[in-house]
């Protein structure tokens, strides 16, 4: 049985759980301060650095952080959506570059149910397929 993408493209797409806006922000947020502690780390160091270039790093990266939050996460979550049809799956993802998806039943081999601490924390989780297929 072989699924056309024509069929995949016309399925009904659902929205994810708003909650997946709240955990894109909060799995930003730390990589984000992660990555000004470094270079708030390496400001401290003595090493023998311009002071400018530290307090440069910091002030990009707060203002990425920004922009990630009011923009990224928003289209991340208006793109990110699934559809279940009578004999395929298919999931949509991306922000600047989309992802589709469309896998046929027969070719799943198994799924899984996927949650992080955070993802327990807002009710939400990753359902995780596997299959017959390359690149998968």
């Amino acid at each position: 049985m072989s699924l056309s993408f024509a069929t995949a493209s016309t399925a009904t797409y659902q929205s994810v759980d708003p909650a997946y806006k709240n955990y894109l922000r909060i799995h930003t947020s730390m990589t984000m301060l992660m990555l000004i502690g470094f270079a708030i780390i390496a400001w401290l160091l003595p090493w023998p650095l311009p002071t400018w270039i530290p307090f440069t790093a910091i002030a990009l990266l707060l203002m990425l952080w920004l922009i990630l939050l009011m923009f990224w996460v928003s289209r991340r979550y208006a793109v990110t959506q699934y559809a279940v049809g009578e004999d395929f799956i298919s999931y949509r993802v991306g922000a600047l570059w989309h992802k589709e998806v469309a896998v046929t039943f027969n070719r799943l081999q198994h799924t899984e149910l996927a949650r992080g601490p955070i993802e327990r924390w807002l009710g939400i989780s990753r359902l995780l397929l596997h299959g017959r297929w390359a690149g998968g």
